[in-house]
């Protein structure tokens, strides 16, 4: 009767051990889910700010531009292309959250010096430089295909946001 008594009480290191292991999963996947929440967000906003430009730039075809989304390239892909009298545009749309628009305009506002887009939260180099090379790509693209130089301009699309265009120098 003792040996059935002690053969059913639970070993204290195991109980232990047992509810550690189930801290570190309920630790684990609550850092997973929190991840995949903030990864959706983030698509999220790049698909409402993508559509966005997107549909502002097909009303430009009621006024005789060419315009195309997603522009499958060489390991990339270009946004959206605009052909018109004014010349041929790649343009990047860039989400960035903007966590104090509806609060203060300067909250709101990204500065442009000609090297960066400066946000309240940080400089970026790398969109620009990013918006560059696809046009380059493109340039070289459509010159080939039609046979003659072609000049490509970039252009960022920062739905959400106002932009301050100041001089490099001051």
């Amino acid at each position: 009767s003792t040996q059935l008594a002690t053969a059913n009480q639970a070993d204290p290191l195991g109980v232990v051990l047992l509810a550690l292991v189930g801290l570190a999963t309920c630790a684990y996947f609550s850092y997973a889910i929190r991840r995949m929440i903030k990864r959706r967000r983030s698509l999220r906003l790049d698909y409402i700010g993508e559509l966005t430009v997107g549909q502002v730039l097909n009303r430009m075809m009621l006024e005789g531009w060419w315009v195309c989304h997603d522009l499958p390239a060489e390991g990339f892909n270009i946004d959206h292309v605009a052909v018109g009298e004014k010349g041929v545009f790649a343009i990047a749309t860039e989400t960035h959250v903007n966590s104090g628009a509806a609060n203060r305009p300067e909250d709101a506002t990204v500065t442009y010096d000609g090297r960066a887009l400066h946000f309240p939260t940080g400089s970026n180099h790398e969109m620009i430089d990013q918006a560059k090379r696809h046009c380059k790509w493109l340039a070289g693209w459509l010159s080939q295909a039609v046979d003659e130089p072609l000049t490509v301009r970039p252009v960022i699309a920062l739905p959400g946001w106002l932009v301050k265009r100041v001089s490099p120098d001051s």
